[in-house]
């Protein structure tokens, strides 16, 4: 299987003072075991066996304005 994502390593920014959203993962669990998951590069191509899972977590969007409803700095 191939594997093209982004947004691995940091998240996408938040706008007018909002946090930035969660990271993306990309992960094999060997023959479904959550035991022996393996982190997968952001891009790449991974063989796989019956019964492996493939998982991907995708990232969260950036925040919008600050937490209290105030916008900008």
């Amino acid at each position: 299987a191939s594997l093209m994502t982004e947004r691995g390593g940091s998240g996408p920014w938040g706008v007018e003072g909002g946090g930035p959203g969660a990271v993306g993962e990309g992960g094999l669990l060997p023959a479904g075991d959550e035991a022996r998951a393996e982190r997968l590069a952001d891009k790449g191509t991974v063989g796989r066996r019956a019964g492996d899972v493939r998982r991907v977590l995708t990232p969260g969007g950036g925040g919008w304005g600050k937490a209290d409803g105030r916008l900008g700095s």
